[in-house]
């Protein structure tokens, strides 16, 4: 099972940890699915590991939306790309 997640409204998505709470992707070679996009300003994604994701948070398409975006306190694992 996995998981990809559009964030697309302003929201602090915090886990209870990074050794606590997984976001697992589909890592696939030559895919372009993003673990999770971030479509939006003012967002907060804080305490989870990320794993096995393709792209980074903001890539080409999502370069317009990223303003005030904090990533914090995650442990990233086995990505394409970085954040």
């Amino acid at each position: 099972m996995y998981e990809s997640l559009t964030i697309n409204k302003p929201i602090n998505l915090i886990g209870e940890g990074k050794d606590f709470t997984v976001i697992s992707g589909r890592y696939i070679e030559e895919g372009i699915e993003s673990l999770i996009s971030i479509m939006t300003e003012n967002c907060i994604v804080q305490g989870f590991t990320l794993k096995n994701g393709n792209n980074s948070f903001l890539d080409g398409n999502n370069a317009d939306y990223s303003s005030n975006i904090s990533i914090i306190n995650n442990s990233i694992v086995n990505f394409r790309h970085g954040i």
